[in-house]
């Protein structure tokens, strides 16, 4: 595996290039504050969806009432991961980046993700049309990419050039840290718990998510050269 700091540590610039935006000093912190952050905010979210009967209980009532009901709590649980993620990430950026609106940014957009994919969890399609569903799942998808990490886009882009492959490359390492973080809480039931979700199986999820998705991420904003004033 690639060493952040071997990866983000450079010779010295050519005269006249634009210094890179975030040097080795910022790798590991990087690293550390989103394994911390994906954990604690693992922990507090299992114990929220295991207190409540878990993401996907039944309710009484329409299909759209379903849907509004996890579209609620989806955005909720996301809300909670976006301060929690959020703010361990601003810790550390502050010191390289204007990062003030990055905390809220990170906020609305798990909230918003979290909302839609629980709108879709929580209604049901009756189209007879075999490509509804995939259609479906390709909008989800999209949005997923364009929303979850656009309003950090936007910060980045002030101080960075070449940031505007960030929400595609930050939806990217997320799904692939939440996948990777599953299945080592699926593999270790021992350290996860019986029980999905709870607050130790998704601290679980988090200790591997926030390392790959904190490793991964830092390999892209290691490149990143700042933008002349």
């Amino acid at each position: 595996m690639v060493d952040v700091d071997q990866v983000a540590s450079r010779d010295a610039a050519p005269r006249g290039a634009r210094p890179f935006v975030f040097g080795p000093e910022v790798s590991r912190p990087w690293l550390v504050a989103n394994v911390v952050g994906f954990t604690i905010a693992g922990a507090v979210c299992g114990g929220v969806l295991q207190a409540a009967g878990g993401p996907l209980r039944g309710t009484e009532g329409s299909v759209m009432d379903a849907a509004g009901s996890q579209a609620v709590a989806a955005g909720l649980v996301g809300a909670i991961n976006g301060v929690i993620i959020g703010a361990a990430q601003w810790i550390v950026l502050r010191h390289a980046i204007r990062a003030g609106w990055w905390m809220p940014a990170t906020v609305l957009g798990w909230a918003v993700v979290g909302a839609i994919l629980g709108l879709g969890t929580g209604g049901s399609t009756s189209s007879t049309d075999p490509m509804a569903p995939l259609i479906g799942r390709l909008v989800v998808a999209l949005l997923f990419v364009l929303l979850h990490g656009s309003g950090q886009w936007l910060i980045l882009r002030r101080d960075a050039e070449q940031a505007g492959w960030w929400p595609l490359f930050h939806a990217g390492s997320l799904i692939a840290a939440w996948l990777l973080g599953l299945m080592v809480a699926a593999a270790v039931p021992f350290m996860a718990g019986n029980q999905f979700p709870s607050a130790r199986a998704l601290m679980v999820v988090g200790v591997v998510s926030g390392s790959l998705y904190g490793w991964l991420t830092a390999l892209f904003l290691a490149e990143l050269r700042r933008r002349a004033d």
